[in-house]
């Protein structure tokens, strides 16, 4: 079990340990509410659990402690989430446990706690209403997942409101990152532009032969340089042929930590539906996210960017979605409507109208 930084709890503070595990944007939001917790009491300290590879999303936080969790190893299985209850057991004496993940790792840590006599508080994901959704020609107008969390602290009588953004507490090494790649691409003084095309699930993609057309469309304005984020080896390798094809664009190849602080730079990112989408709201950008299947009344919208900045097919359009909350499964239709009717020139326009980019060509 690793952890960022520790150190003895005073008597007068309190301690909260906060549980959530995936999924990446999912996690990046905890940050907002965590941040205004520990701003608005003084007294208070949290630990939280989560995967490691999210711990630099918390970085340089003070009275903020981040346990990784090894679900591929040491707490592997009901008998690792046993272990990883005895290790936390072992590490502090915990005033409240909140469980802002909801699943049955999170549950059975929550049982074991309340067997010591400790408080638990849980998020309402109200599944059971989301789902009703995906049933309506109505669109979904639900709590944003920022708020069900702070519904959470409140329960267990702590008083929060989210930390505004920009909320990541970047350091030097971060920012050299970001530096050293922008000055090493020769496009600094320019506008950045960054593009995040992919999703974790394919019914929140916008099909590839679009990001190729919106990319040639956007690449003939002026001093346009455009970065292309994106992980794994698939999303990889169609991002480096698609920055193989366009002087302008930029494959970026960076540590979490960097791109972190990279997305912070940037004029603007056109995002699908993922954790690009809230890492690059979280940096206080603005942000043009693209939605297919799923929608923003889900309550997964980018976090504080305007309505406007939401592209979509109208609901009054094509009443079939959402018809999926996080992405999942196929299209029932078979044509893929919802995305494959976003066109280029609809986002263009879109940021031509925000004055994003310049309303002329060159």
């Amino acid at each position: 079990m690793k952890k960022n930084h520790t150190r003895n709890i005073k008597p007068e503070e309190k301690h909260i340990l906060v549980m959530r595990f995936s999924a990446m944007g999912d996690v990046a939001l905890t940050l907002p509410v965590i941040r205004g917790v520990l701003q608005q009491n003084a007294d208070y300290y949290i630990t939280l659990v989560t995967r490691p590879f999210f711990a630099s999303f918390f970085k340089n936080i003070e009275r903020l402690e981040v346990i990784s969790a090894d679900f591929s190893g040491r707490h592997k299985g009901l008998p690792g989430i046993v272990r990883l209850f005895k290790d936390l057991s072992r590490l502090h004496n915990f005033d409240h446990i909140i469980d802002l993940h909801g699943v049955i790792r999170t549950q059975v840590l929550s049982f074991l706690f309340q067997l010591k006599g400790k408080l638990v508080h849980r998020i309402n994901k109200e599944r059971k209403l989301k789902n009703h959704y995906l049933h309506l020609e109505k669109a979904p107008d639900l709590k944003h997942s920022i708020e069900r969390y702070i519904e959470v602290f409140r329960e267990a009588k702590v008083q929060v409101e989210p930390y505004p953004p920009p909320v990541f507490n970047l350091d030097d090494s971060m920012k050299s990152g970001a530096e050293t790649f922008i000055r090493e691409s020769g496009i600094s003084g320019q506008k950045l532009i960054g593009i995040a095309p992919f999703a974790k699930h394919k019914l929140k993609v916008w099909p590839l032969n679009r990001v190729r057309n919106f990319i040639e469309q956007l690449s003939s304005y002026p001093q346009v340089q455009i970065l292309l984020f994106g992980g794994g080896k698939y999303e990889k390798e169609q991002l480096r042929i698609l920055a193989s094809r366009y002087s302008c664009c930029r494959l970026v190849n960076l540590s979490l930590d960097e791109e972190i602080a990279l997305i912070g730079r940037l004029d603007f990112m056109i995002s699908m539906d993922s954790a690009n989408m809230h890492i690059a709201a979280l940096s206080g950008i603005p942000v043009i996210s693209i939605w297919g299947a799923t929608h923003p009344g889900m309550g997964f919208s980018a976090w504080k960017q305007p309505d406007q900045h939401t592209i979509q097919v109208p609901d009054d359009e094509l009443r079939c979605r959402p018809c999926s909350i996080y992405g999942k499964g196929i299209c029932h239709r078979g044509d893929f409507a919802c995305m494959d009717r976003l066109t280029a020139e609809a986002v263009i326009n879109r940021l031509e109208q925000l004055e994003l980019i310049s309303a002329r060509k060159p």
